[in-house]
């Protein structure tokens, strides 16, 4: 597959995750997916189908109006960066972090590899300080 494939499979995955809709989001997955992200020991590293599934549905049970914006892309080959816009307002709990009430916005850079037209890993850093902060977890 090329740039412009993966390009249209992501832009498909991320619509599917703006609405939330889980059983869309896996197809757009190969079985052996793994996922790492900033969260840390809250979100630790998910690694195929049914960790994935959890994965999201943790942060949409934390976030009910999580929302994840792509704000540039660049692919090349089997891989795809993305600096993607992302927030919600934490209504349940993260790990052992309990809800705030308070919503956060942030940016942050995304690793995106496919395999056969599938994403295959994902990969994603963005300023957890300034998340935690608006969100009144820390001072």
């Amino acid at each position: 597959m090329g740039s412009r494939e993966n390009t249209e499979t992501f832009t498909k995955w991320i619509e599917a995750h703006r609405a939330h809709d889980l059983d869309t989001m896996l197809t757009f997955l190969t079985d052996d997916i793994t996922i790492q992200s900033a969260a840390g020991a809250d979100m630790p590293p998910a690694k195929g189908k049914d960790e994935a599934r959890h994965h999201w549905q943790t942060i949409y049970n934390a976030f009910p109006d999580f929302r994840m914006d792509a704000v540039d892309l660049t692919s090349e080959g089997d891989t795809l960066f993305a600096e993607i816009s992302h927030g919600g307002t934490m209504e349940g709990p993260m790990g052992p972090k309990q809800p705030t009430g308070q919503s956060y916005r942030t940016q942050g850079a995304f690793r995106f590899d496919f395999s056969d037209g599938k994403i295959r890993s994902i990969l994603s850093y963005w300023d957890t300080a300034a998340m935690a902060k608006q969100l009144g977890l820390v001072g």
